[in-house]
């Protein structure tokens, strides 16, 4: 098999544009019905998408769950404030902590989804809201990726791409 930077590959553009039309819907799902509300973004990454979220919400106080040290620390110096975790796991937050929770393309990575919800719904306040969103994987797209035994741009869990392009 070939092993390709994903970056570098004809399709990453196709995929980045479908992740960012995501990002684009993901971001109108949220309502500012709170002042200044605390918002949780799990699997915050480097932070990025997580500052656009807060921004939408029109708050400061942001809080992370990212299992990535590297990425953890540089959403740390953007100001929110993360814990090193892994999602199939107890969330490292008290219960009714939160007013708003959000996890965009995370669901889809872990093997433990009763786990997952369970601890969203132990760790929002009560009237709180959880916004999640995953690939849709019986997208036309999707599907013609799959039937050429390729990893689907919607799901590309790595910066290398294995298969024939």
């Amino acid at each position: 098999m070939k092993e390709k930077e994903w970056r570098k590959h004809g399709c990453y553009g196709y995929a980045d544009r479908f992740y960012k039309e995501n990002q684009k819907l993901f971001l109108s799902f949220f309502l500012r019905e709170k002042d200044n509300p605390k918002l949780l973004d799990l699997g915050c990454s480097d932070g990025r998408f997580t500052l656009k979220i807060a921004k939408v919400l029109h708050t400061n106080q942001i809080y992370g769950i990212e299992i990535d040290k590297k990425a953890a620390e540089i959403a740390r110096k953007k100001g929110i404030v993360v814990k090193i975790s892994d999602l199939n796991n107890k969330f490292p937050y008290p219960d009714n902590f939160f007013d708003v929770v959000s996890a965009n393309q995370v669901l889809e990575h872990l093997w433990n989804t009763d786990n997952f919800f369970r601890e969203v719904r132990r760790v929002l306040k009560p009237n709180g809201y959880a916004v999640i969103s995953v690939p849709n994987l019986s997208s036309l797209h999707s599907i013609f990726f799959i039937l050429l035994g390729q990893q689907t741009p919607v799901i590309h869990l790595i910066d290398k791409q294995v298969g024939n392009f």
